[in-house]
């Protein structure tokens, strides 16, 4: 047999043919590290990286546990870009992570939803477009999203107002001098 599956069988001869297919599993999650937001607040959607601009294969509610709404059966090694977006176009967050569950000895390929939340079950993934699963494996992706820090501001005073504080006792107390010096002069002068 070749490498592309070719079989020659020379005349006469009897031969026996097993073909074995194998799929892979992909599935997509959704994490939220933030008090304002959710996982099901985002949409996660799966395309073909050979066809881009088609459909999307997969376009589904952001989940932190596996399901068949997430989940589907691909053609193994076949690379897969999968895309995050918000379904609320001002909600603001930023992403952490985009990571791969990494199965071992505490963390088992088939995981249960502690499995799914242990921090130390994932493995970061560089690129989330380009994306692909082993004959007879499931590839378990997340995003990983947090809330913006939000910057501080002194609510009452702090080092911002001390400037401002500053510069109204200078105006004041050249308002002040030059009164004095005007009063002064015209006593001087009468």
């Amino acid at each position: 047999m070749t490498s592309e599956g070719v079989v020659t069988v020379p005349s006469g001869a009897d031969v026996t043919c097993e073909i074995s297919n194998a799929t892979a599993e992909l599935s997509v999650l959704k994490w939220a590290e933030a008090n304002y937001f959710d996982s099901e607040d985002f949409t996660l959607e799966v395309r073909r990286n050979s066809t881009p601009t088609d459909p999307a294969i997969l376009s589904t509610q952001g989940s932190t546990t596996l399901g068949e709404g997430n989940s589907l059966l691909v053609k193994p090694g076949e690379a897969f870009e999968i895309t995050e977006f918000s379904v609320n176009e001002k909600l603001p967050y930023l992403q952490k992570a985009f990571e791969r569950y990494a199965p071992s000895d505490a963390c088992p390929a088939d995981p249960d939803e502690n499995n799914l939340a242990d921090p130390g079950c994932w493995e970061a993934v560089d690129d989330a477009g380009n994306v692909s699963v082993e004959a007879g494996e499931r590839g378990i992706y997340r995003f990983v999203n947090v809330a913006p820090s939000r910057p501080d501001l002194p609510l009452t005073g702090g080092p911002a107002a001390n400037t401002f504080v500053a510069l109204g006792l200078v105006v004041i107390m050249g308002g002040l001098s030059g009164a004095l010096i005007t009063k002064w002069r015209g006593r001087v002068h009468s």
